[in-house]
């Protein structure tokens, strides 16, 4: 059996149309190179939300096998992306005393810890943590404090959370996949790790995952992310929708969709006829050829596609950083592929609009260098830039322990608590 090797990095998204796994290597300069990438269609999770645990086993043991395979190695570990569990914001003030006499990183990490014990529900899931402003004193408005000298430290901290049992029950599902969770992370947040320039996360953007089953929203500011929501509709739904007005099957409308489909119409939609198969009562088969108006095919996709940009719209417009971070937005995720998508986005959103793709990283194949990856090559972002926690890295969090677990009681507890926070 192969020995699982070190210097691996493995990202394993989630989500409720396909499940992804790339693998990348530490090359010796530190940067990352992906070996191995598997994917396959989701069984058993339905708007980011596990609904049978052993078809989500066998569809992510079906993408990591593909990635190993590629790979020719095994792995253990990964770290997580999900745009379930509905995704919620908290901002928290959190405040401490500079320990010396000037701010250092253990400073900013006690801030940050107590800002997730003031914290108080029990039915979410804190997956980030994100410092945006720092307040030394009487000087406000600080970026990055380290170095700099005072008595009192304040820290804004975005909170972003998720569903305690959506949580807990991916978690359990990939465990029972034998393999450790090293973090997770949040799917919108991902993809604007690479699918947003620098000058846009600093001077403000929102980010605008289109996925299958639910739709992300992450909005940067000053380089952090200060706003993360999302929609429970994607591109499952318009496949759906498909499927109902022409009576044919899903899988037949996802085919159609991608081939001939649209968010917006042209001037020769009346004009340009596609062969839709329909029920055959005498094979019992969808085998009977249908022709229909494309402008019809359109007639279905618009309504569905504007009414998720106005449900993001009326999201964004209820945050306090609306007013800087809803003037540009980038469209990533697999439904951003749409023809005319962006042409709806800016007729619905206004401000500038523009599709994102994943920054290309060394080793990803071509079929995978589109904006329906974008979480995975975000993650591998997220990792590189990370790097000092997951060179060696253990599982932060384990809620199936089974025959691996540390051991019980108050020594397994304190075991824990230091991996978690040393």
């Amino acid at each position: 059996m192969r020995k699982v090797r070190s210097g691996l990095i493995a990202v394993l998204d989630v989500g409720s149309f396909k499940i992804s796994c790339f693998i990348a290597q530490i090359m010796p300069d530190n940067t990352l190179r992906i070996i191995g990438i598997g994917h396959q269609l989701s069984q058993g999770i339905k708007n980011g939300n596990i609904t049978d645990i052993k078809q989500a086993e066998h569809s992510i043991i079906a993408a990591v096998t593909s990635a190993e395979k590629m790979a020719d190695e095994l792995i253990d570990k990964v770290v997580v992306t999900t745009s379930g569990g509905n995704p919620v914001s908290e901002r928290v003030l959190s405040t401490v005393e500079i320990s010396g006499d000037s701010v250092s990183p253990r400073d900013i990490k006690r801030a940050i810890l107590r800002a997730k014990e003031q914290f108080d529900d029990p039915t979410r899931r804190i997956v980030h943590a994100v410092p945006v402003s720092f307040v030394i004193d009487d000087i406000r408005g600080i970026d990055d404090p380290i170095g700099m000298m005072g008595k009192e430290l304040i820290a804004d901290i975005h909170l972003i959370t998720i569903s305690e049992s959506t949580f807990k029950n991916l978690a359990n599902c990939i465990s029972n996949c034998e393999l450790d969770i090293q973090d997770f992370v949040i799917s919108s947040h991902a993809s604007g790790l690479t699918c947003l320039t620098e000058d846009e996360k600093e001077l403000g953007v929102t980010l605008i995952e289109l996925g299958g089953g639910i739709t992300g929203i992450s909005s940067f500011i000053n380089g952090k992310n200060v706003y993360t929501d999302s929609v429970s509709y994607g591109g499952i739904n318009v496949t759906a929708d498909i499927a109902r007005g022409l009576a044919t099957t899903k899988e037949i409308s996802e085919r159609v969709k991608c081939l001939y489909g649209s968010a917006v119409s042209s001037a020769s939609d009346r004009d340009t006829t596609i062969d839709v198969p329909q029920f055959s009562e005498e094979t019992g088969r969808y085998s009977e050829e249908m022709l229909i108006p494309r402008s019809e095919l359109v007639g279905i996709i618009s309504p569905r596609m504007e009414e998720i940009f106005e449900m993001v719209k009326t999201k964004l417009a209820a945050t306090s950083s609306g007013k800087t971070t809803n003037q540009h937005f980038v469209l990533s995720g697999g439904a951003s592929q749409l023809l005319g998508i962006r042409e709806l986005a800016t007729r619905v959103l206004g401000g500038n609009v523009r599709l994102g793709r994943p920054e290309y990283i060394d080793g990803m194949a071509d079929s995978t260098a589109n904006a329906a990856f974008s979480s995975c090559a975000g993650l591998i972002n997220y990792i590189s830039m990370n790097y000092h926690v997951y060179d060696k890295v253990v599982p932060v969090d384990r809620y199936i322990q089974k025959t691996r677990n540390e051991g019980s009681g108050l020594v397994g507890n304190v075991l824990s608590w230091l991996k978690a926070n040393f």
